[in-house]
């Protein structure tokens, strides 16, 4: 008697309009064989969207399809994360061509089961191998061989499809213009003390303007009782 794994790896290898008729004589078959359990599980299984089969199909077409998709998304990742723009831009191109090669693989595959596939559905193939490519938890999903639906990374960081990765970088004539501006700020700000600052400036200046008058106060004073001492020796003489 077939396991789950078995019959999971049948079904979702077999083209998507005969997913049902399979899956209900397998749990069919389990039934007869008295494994209920194993018949619910079955009975459980969801029908792959055609996008979903195909990314599938791929699996099963092309040798080490799922270690290449693995081995590729953790290069990504690790460029990306260690700022190689020179690396993000050689990964990405090879991601695109990838992706594009994979997309014209599984329209071949439909059109060989019988499948005409449309751009729609050609485009969910490329969001969802993309995706894998982005998200290791996806990437997961994909190399199970038994997608049912399409995936789409809704995430953030470099991985738009299409598109090449780079990490962002400022130009030497933008950080000078920006330095250049800051300086002319600076430069343009008036200098202004504290009105804290400017009182207290006061005080210290009016204080030093009334030293040198405090100084002479005395020096005069002396004066005039020298002369009034000459006097007065000279009329007691």
């Amino acid at each position: 008697m077939a396991d789950l794994d078995d019959v999971a790896d049948d079904l979702y290898g077999a083209p998507p309009d005969q997913f049902v008729a399979r899956r209900d004589a397998a749990a069919k078959a389990a039934r007869a064989d008295g494994d209920r359990d194993l018949a619910q599980e079955i009975a459980g299984l969801r029908k792959p969207t055609v996008a979903a089969w195909l990314v599938n199909a791929l699996l099963r077409d092309v040798p080490d399809l799922g270690d290449q998709l693995v081995a590729l998304g953790d290069s990504l990742r690790e460029a990306e994360r260690s700022l190689d723009g020179a690396g993000l831009r050689d990964l990405s191109r090879q991601r695109r061509a990838l992706v594009t090669s994979l997309v014209g693989r599984a329209k071949a595959l439909g059109r060989q089961a019988g499948h005409k596939v449309g751009e729609p559905v050609a485009q969910e193939v490329d969001a969802t191998l993309t995706a894998a490519l982005a998200d290791p938890e996806i990437a997961r999903e994909v190399t199970s061989g038994r997608l049912t639906a399409s995936r789409e990374f809704a995430g953030f960081g470099s991985f738009a499809p299409g598109s090449p990765v780079e990490a962002p970088r400022r130009a030497p004539a933008e950080k000078a213009a920006g330095a250049r501006s800051t300086g002319a700020a600076k430069e343009k700000e008036p200098t202004r003390a504290p009105a804290r600052s400017r009182a207290h400036l006061r005080v210290v200046e009016d204080a030093d303007d009334a030293e040198p008058a405090a100084e002479e106060a005395p020096r005069e004073s002396a004066a005039d009782r020298r002369r009034r001492r000459d006097r007065e020796d000279a009329v007691r003489s």
